[in-house]
């Protein structure tokens, strides 16, 4: 996860430091000592010294931007990891993996924990290059303590599927909520069927021609948090008549709704609409004379 990028002007490809795995899941026992590597990697042109810290890890709101600031009961891990080296210097196309150190508390609650090791390089390890910056990447580790007190627990608070559709993409959406102390995997997928020919234009397999799925997406929702996500058909057509199904995943849970959506762009809403408005004149100029010409009795 890259966080900062050079502050002064390289040419592409001077600096890139990279971290893998960017994020992993870890089983951890209170009173044991659990071990794990990452590995950074400069796959650019220069060399670079970097210190390795660890910070807590939470998300800012429901748009999951990182936090690596605010400390809370799911962030002790960040005071559990260790390194025997915190500091290194990278060549050019070089890599170097680093073992980190979990000593968990015997009196560790169950539940999740969260942090991040971040790497830091502070110049471009060579004190005669004018080119100095400051880059910075995160490795995120998901910390399950085990133990009675883990509660995996969550809600459906929103989901969303329109009825009419204007010049615009479909978008189906929901937002899930964590009130368990433990993260969870949320799986949201939708299909898309033609009203008239019964044919499945969108399947949760679907792939667009990059090759990336659209029909569905898998997303973390940390303890405490609510998460929104959408999922978009970009090829939707102007006019037509659908059936979507949305469907949620997660823990035990599988929660699905399904409605009709009319597709009608603007331009022909507004020309129906006009000639309904010249119909009503029609008709009430037609009542008008028809009036008139009726004989009068005295």
């Amino acid at each position: 996860m890259v966080l900062t990028q050079p502050t002064l002007a390289l040419e592409d490809g001077d600096i890139s430091i990279s971290v893998y795995p960017a994020t992993q899941t870890i089983e951890l026992e209170p009173g044991h000592e659990t071990t794990g590597t990452i590995s950074v990697m400069n796959s650019g042109r220069l060399p670079f010294a970097f210190n390795l810290s660890v910070a807590p890890y939470q998300v800012n709101s429901e748009t999951y931007e990182p936090n690596f600031s605010t400390s809370n009961v799911y962030t002790k891990l960040a005071e559990w990891v260790s390194f025997a080296q915190d500091s290194y210097t990278l060549e050019p196309d070089t890599a170097v993996e680093i073992e980190f150190k979990i000593s968990v508390p015997e009196d560790a609650m169950g539940g999740g924990q969260y942090a991040a090791i971040m790497i830091t390089s502070n110049d471009s390890a060579n004190a005669s290059s004018p080119l100095q910056l400051t880059s910075q990447v995160a490795a995120i580790l998901n910390g399950r303590v085990s133990g009675e007190a883990m509660k995996p627990e969550g809600e459906i608070v929103e989901q969303k599927i329109p009825f009419f559709i204007m010049d615009k993409p479909l978008q189906i959406s929901e937002t899930t909520y964590n009130t368990g102390n433990v993260d969870f995997q949320v799986y949201h997928a939708m299909t898309i069927t033609n009203f008239f020919t019964g044919e499945e234009v969108i399947t949760p397999t679907t792939k667009n021609s990059e090759g990336i799925i659209v029909g569905s997406e898998s997303t973390m929702v940390l303890p405490g948090t609510s998460r929104s996500h959408t999922l978009t058909w970009d090829g939707a057509p102007k006019l037509g008549i659908f059936r979507v199904k949305q469907t949620i995943m997660f823990l035990d849970e599988e929660i699905s709704d399904e409605q009709l959506v009319i597709f009608c762009p603007l331009w022909l809403i507004l020309g129906i609409v006009g000639l309904i408005i010249l119909l009503i004149i029609w008709i009430i100029l037609a009542a008008k004379r028809h009036k008139r010409k009726q004989p009068q009795v005295f």
